[in-house]
């Protein structure tokens, strides 16, 4: 069977087009090699292709996009990811566009769809399970109803790029009746506070508190009460799935790439037995993660819904990231700990690598709602009728 992606002339012919415009306009601290770079060295270019159009690439023109069709897209998404560039798209941005399509008020989306397309516009998310419907207790953040908009109290855990957003995408419960309210909440409204906890992962994590913050009624995505369904089929819509699924990840090509560049008594490391070993498994989970992803492309391609399988495809990924990062320490030893800037590191990204997986192990604390997910998608472990 064959799982290649096979390109068209005019594909190629858009890739030198792109390629050439990412050459000359990638600073050299950006380029391939030169390490991950930081949010904030990504914004120069981040507001360039935001000009091009290229950040919301089948976006229509009119709100800022390309208007590219959907093998161009792909085109662009693949250069940025071979530069290890791909970060520069901020997932929750791309999200709060389709939702704003599906039930945001003609304000909100006159305000935010250029704003978003061109990269100006900077969200962070609640951080929450999108496989677990939450309740008023587990959001942190109360709403209570003010005139023509809602009074904003307590705190909540959200994720995103940079140091500070632009726009908060926020999950409250009325007082009332506990209806859930999603609501876009700009950073520098009276009564927003945020702070970042050191941890693991740098940034990874940040805190708001909401004291008598006001919101209006045209900052609502959906109608009330329906707050959880449009966050849910936003998050749940990855613009991650407009990209072929690569040959392996990036990690685990800079992991076999050192073992096989790496010698230890005059052998690369990747020739010792229970190395080799460690590095087919990393392969093997790197392997089937492409798989699971190219099978949910194939569905939503098809039309066909996306339930049990995104929880599946992100539990196999949560738990190879953490595989990954035990087996990055057994092939190449305490130099995969050491950050990027001590000269003995073993690559620029390995260090990066374990902090994230560990990080990435159950963010919210709640229990784990993906197993329930896929279950219930399954119906295992209902009672017989």
């Amino acid at each position: 069977m064959d799982f290649a992606y096979h390109y068209t002339e005019e594909q190629q012919r858009f890739r030198a087009e792109v390629s050439a415009w990412l050459d000359a306009n990638t600073p050299p601290e950006q380029a391939v090699g030169a390490g991950s770079p930081s949010w904030e060295q990504l914004r120069p270019l981040r507001l360039a292709l935001g000009e091009m159009g290229w950040l919301a690439p089948s976006t229509p023109v009119e709100q800022g996009g390309a208007g590219l069709t959907s093998d161009h897209t792909v085109v662009v998404m693949e250069e940025l990811d071979r530069r290890g560039l791909l970060s520069v798209y901020d997932a929750a941005a791309t999200q709060l566009r389709s939702a704003l399509q599906d039930g945001g008020s003609e304000r909100l989306r006159d305000d935010l769809l250029p704003a978003l397309s061109s990269g100006s516009a900077i969200v962070w998310t609640a951080v929450l399970d999108a496989h677990a419907e939450p309740g008023g207790d587990t959001l942190g953040v109360s709403a209570r109803p003010d005139a023509d908009g809602f009074i904003l109290n307590g705190e909540a855990a959200f994720a995103g790029p940079g140091l500070m957003p632009t726009h908060l995408w926020t999950l409250a419960a009325t007082e009332h009746d506990a209806a859930i309210l999603a609501l876009v909440v700009p950073s520098t409204q009276p009564g927003v506070s945020v702070s970042t906890p050191r941890t693991l992962s740098d940034g990874s994590i940040h805190m708001v508190a909401f004291t008598d913050a006001w919101a209006p009624r045209t900052s609502m995505l959906g109608d009330e009460g329906e707050g959880w369904q449009a966050t849910r089929s936003a998050a749940l819509d990855d613009p991650m799935l407009d990209l072929p699924a690569p040959e392996i990840s990036r990690e685990a090509e800079a992991l076999l790439r050192f073992a096989r560049e790496t010698t230890h008594e005059g052998r690369p490391l990747s020739e010792e037995p229970v190395r080799r070993m460690l590095l087919v498994e990393a392969y093997v989970d790197s392997r089937l993660s492409r798989l699971l992803i190219m099978r949910n492309q194939w569905r939503r391609a098809a039309g066909l819904p996306l339930t049990y399988e995104l929880a599946q495809a992100d539990m196999l990924r949560e738990r190879a990231a953490l595989r990954l990062s035990h087996i990055t320490q057994e092939v190449a030893g305490v130099y995969a700990l050491l950050d990027a800037d001590d000269p003995r590191a073993a690559t620029a990204s390995f260090a990066a690598q374990q902090r994230e997986s560990v990080a990435g192990q159950n963010p919210t604390g709640l229990p784990d709602a993906r197993r329930r997910a896929i279950a219930d998608a399954l119906r295992m472990g209902r009672p017989a009728n």
